[in-house]
């Protein structure tokens, strides 16, 4: 089975701060629009300044971890 990995790029620090697995794109993105809602969370805080990107696979079968080109998937908005 193969399982996706994101990360959550910050634009300030120019780095990835979060690196986990969700199910789907969709999982993922929903995950970080939660965050991104809630002041108490560091993507809450300043969502403009981050972005999240689909970064590997995972392989079970084989124990591999897969580097992909990064794929946008979630991409923060300053608070209206």
């Amino acid at each position: 089975m193969i399982h996706n990995y994101y990360g959550i790029y910050d634009s300030v620090a120019k780095s990835y701060c979060y690196i986990g697995e969700s199910k789907s794109n969709e999982t993922f993105a929903r995950m970080c629009e939660i965050m991104a809602k809630d002041d108490k969370t560091f993507l809450g805080q300043s969502p403009e300044d981050y972005k999240g990107y689909h970064i590997a696979n995972f392989l079970d079968e084989s124990g591999r971890f897969e580097s992909i080109e990064p794929e946008k998937v979630w991409e923060g908005k300053p608070h209206e």
